[in-house]
């Protein structure tokens, strides 16, 4: 039997968001591909607990800025001689990554998780993160994304790295261990529908024609609740705004330590008018648990959720008319119920067979003997 693969992650952050929801699930899978996970971070926070809960080795030493003189050495200085490669999670944590693992010689590659073009609102601060970024990105050993849909937006701006950038889809780590601990039965009780959303708020995540759907929704007679589990810069604002809309009543504001698993299994439907999704894990975490989705078609969305099938998506453009096109979708949801738990049947179906946690270990770790045979 061969010796295991010994692979350095490195991440920027420790918290709950996307990427740190793939290292969680993608980390202790990868132990049964003959991969040995190594994660370095900046300090400590919510993801390295739940890590170490289950065996992952982690280390301090990663940076968190983006320009620090000395990372490279000190980074190369704790891998020499322990890893034969190295997979760096985000642009930030691939400014530091990349050099060092070129000063010992070994691979790097690089996890898209964000395309900041798509996720940040136009302005200085998006220029300058895209400036910086798509210099990291040309230098990566290899790149992967979690999406179809973010390769090809990728290889539309950046058309020199075609032959560099694989395609591993992502998984949950509600899919862990069995699986989530309890199903939804979605619209099996009286009226209202319990709605959930999930996600930052954030002008990437769309909050602002969800409300906006909600309310003309709550006018043509559609009775719903909202649970909104998420946090961010926006949240006074979105607050505000549900006020003025009178759907405020309806709403209730969970912050972002809500355990997410048992409020999908109380949840009807999950509602997101998102303007950009590199992969959408809150989307397939409601699949996971049954619950059906009604989203924008954007980014990796169609990929995930089969249309008409494990739920519905609304086209985004043209944004002036998404929230009447949203809000109507949602009241054929509430005048044809059966038709929503149909989608939440084919939708945990859906989740299971094809974004699994072992699908993503194996692709995973097929890049990586990749990169070796051809560094052999």
């Amino acid at each position: 039997m061969s010796a295991p693969i010994r692979v350095a992650h490195v991440v920027a952050t420790v918290g709950a968001t996307g990427v740190e929801a793939f290292l969680l699930t993608l980390l202790p899978s990868l132990v049964a591909e003959g991969v040995t996970p190594t994660l370095f971070v900046p300090g400590e926070g919510p993801l390295t607990g739940k890590l170490r809960a289950r065996g992952v080795v982690i280390e301090h030493g990663a940076p968190t800025r983006k320009f620090d003189p000395g990372a490279e050495r000190k980074l190369a200085s704790l891998w020499r001689g322990r890893f034969d490669l190295v997979h760096a999670h985000g642009p930030r944590a691939s400014f530091w990554a990349e050099p060092a693992a070129r000063r010992l010689g070994i691979p790097c590659v690089l996890t898209v998780h964000e395309l900041r073009w798509q996720t940040l609102p136009p302005g200085w601060r998006r220029t300058l993160w895209v400036g910086l970024e798509s210099r990291v990105l040309r230098r990566a050993s290899v790149l992967t994304t979690v999406s179809e849909a973010t390769r090809r937006d990728l290889l539309a701006r950046e058309p020199a790295l075609a032959e560099r950038v694989r395609v591993v889809h992502a998984a949950t780590p509600l899919a862990l261990d069995g699986g989530p601990p309890r199903m939804a039965t979605p619209f099996a009780g009286a009226p209202p529908i319990r709605l959930i959303t999930v996600g930052r708020f954030s002008w990437q995540k769309g909050y602002e024609p969800l409300l906006h759907a909600l309310a003309l929704a709550a006018g043509a007679g559609v009775d719903f609740t909202l649970d909104i589990v998420g946090h961010g810069p926006e949240e006074t604002g979105l607050r505000a705004l549900a006020e003025r809309l009178g759907i405020a009543p309806r709403l209730r504001w969970l912050g972002r330590d809500a355990d997410v698993a048992s409020r999908l299994a109380e949840a009807d439907a999950f509602v997101t008018t998102t303007r950009a999704e590199m992969f959408g894990i809150a989307v397939l975490e409601s699949m996971l648990v049954g619950v059906p989705v009604l989203a924008t078609a954007v980014g990796s969305l169609p990929e995930v959720v089969a249309d008409r099938e494990s739920g519905e998506l609304v086209p985004f453009e043209p944004a002036e008319t998404l929230p009447a096109r949203f809000a109507e979708a949602l009241a054929r949801w509430a005048a044809d119920p059966e038709r929503a738990r149909r989608y939440g049947i084919s939708g945990a179906r859906r989740a299971r067979e094809r974004f699994s946690p072992a699908a993503l270990a194996r692709g995973m770790a097929d890049v990586y003997r990749g990169m070796l045979a051809v560094r052999r």
